[in-house]
């Protein structure tokens, strides 16, 4: 079904194309009214041949004759990471026969409290966030997330000895994508209304809203916005569902979702689809080997200062290449 709907959405955005090249009056009228149609085809065109080619796998993923769980990271993007932001909490995700289980959620200081032993950490976080172990809530140091989530998922066996079938991470701009389909969630346990604008601190406030070593706040407020939003999703009749699917794409594109799977078959599908957060080795081909020049640039940046500073900040990169005789001149602001 969803490749006769690529077909034929395919063959709609030929014939809108061909009424475009029509020189009426009318039509011009008509077409300046149709600007979202375009649009929402590129859009659907775009999101269809991704979705495609993850439909099949979909049952493995959901566990449907069997019993799946996945580890979740809540990555808080206002204090950024390689990954995407500080894991300051954590869930699982579980699955039997087709059907969600539970979701059940954690603070990240909970799981790192049980780690016997020592373990040696990065050493910019020994010498710049003067922690002299290594956690779980820092394990997504590296920035190709399959290496991160592999060393995650070591430290959650480590630590509480559970093993999952993989692990999915989303920051607060993935949260607040949904938001924005849903037109926000009521949370009755907290008796307030989360929107796009005030997720953040409305969440940091409950969470810190007297905090004492040992407090739930955060663990419970994540788990009441994460139950609601499913349940949203879930039971909704108005629910406008190409907007929620074009949210989720967008969040799985710009990597604010990122996942990593055991299994073989489900890590390539997501591989293909671009939503793992592995880093590729670029390389040239056979035959452009004389004329190929590797260029490519990643900027990598970690707040290591114990804050939510990024919440505060906007930066700008500023990439210029200038392609001379002989070499090729980068220069990054």
């Amino acid at each position: 079904q969803l490749t006769d709907l690529e077909q034929e959405l395919t063959v709609l955005k030929k014939q809108y194309q061909d009424i475009t090249q029509q020189d009426h009056y009318l039509t011009k009228r008509l077409l300046v009214e149709s600007d979202e149609l375009e649009n929402t085809l590129n859009t659907a065109l775009e999101i269809l041949p991704r979705f495609t080619k993850i439909a099949p796998i979909l049952p493995e993923l959901l566990a449907d004759n069997g019993r799946k769980k996945y580890l979740l990271l809540f990555q808080n993007n206002m204090e950024i990471r390689p990954t995407g932001g500080f894991i300051g909490s954590v869930g699982f995700l579980s699955f039997e026969n087709g059907k969600m289980l539970e979701i059940a959620i954690d603070d990240v200081y909970n799981l790192d409290g049980q780690l016997e032993g020592h373990v040696d950490p990065p050493a910019p976080i020994r010498d710049y966030l003067g922690q002299p172990d290594w956690y779980l809530r820092d394990a997504n140091w590296h920035p190709d997330f399959t290496r991160s989530a592999a060393q995650i998922q070591w430290f959650l066996d480590k630590e509480v000895g559970t093993k999952v079938d993989g692990v999915l991470a989303l920051d607060l701009e993935a949260a607040r994508n949904l938001l924005a389909a849903l037109d926000g969630v009521y949370l009755s346990d907290f008796d307030t209304f989360i929107t796009t604008e005030n997720l953040y601190l409305e969440t940091q406030s409950i969470s810190e809203k007297k905090f004492f070593p040992g407090a739930t706040n955060k663990r419970d407020i994540l788990g009441s916005l994460a139950r609601n939003i499913l349940l949203e999703i879930a039971t909704r009749n108005d629910l406008d569902f190409s907007t929620l699917t074009k949210a989720t794409y967008q969040s799985l594109a710009e990597k604010h979702i990122l996942l990593n799977f055991n299994d073989s078959a489900l890590q390539s599908a997501f591989n293909n689809a671009g939503w793992t957060g592995r880093l590729l080795q670029p390389s040239c081909t056979a035959a452009d080997s004389n004329s190929c020049v590797l260029d490519y640039f990643m900027l990598v940046e970690a707040n290591l200062g114990v804050n939510k500073v990024n919440f505060f900040t906007e930066g700008n990169t500023i990439i210029e290449v200038q392609l001379d005789k002989n070499r090729l001149r980068r220069s990054v602001t």
